[in-house]
């Protein structure tokens, strides 16, 4: 998907969601990416169930490109900030 932070980002709901019942399932999960989001823009249309997908902006993108990399660096906040911004905001 075009703007997506890592190849695949969000295959899994819009192709998985089409094809999963599909008995050709397997044979779409050989298929390129850009054939994959193909049909999951088609799918849905064809069954009535006409589903737009939104491409993320270059700085989208980015913010979960750089959150992506916290993750893998283990960079998680701590307690103590979560319950201060839990604080902050009174939750």
């Amino acid at each position: 998907m075009k703007g997506a932070p890592f190849p695949g980002a969000f295959r899994s709901t819009s192709v998985g969601a089409s094809v999963d019942g599909l008995c050709c399932s397997r044979h779409i999960k050989g298929l390129t990416s850009a054939t994959q989001d193909a049909i999951a823009r088609v799918v849905p249309q064809l069954a009535g169930d006409d589903v737009s997908v939104d491409e993320l902006s270059a700085d989208e993108a980015a913010s979960f490109a750089e959150s992506f990399a916290q993750a893998a660096r283990g960079a998680f906040a701590t307690d103590e900030q979560i319950q201060s911004i839990w604080a902050k905001h009174e939750l």
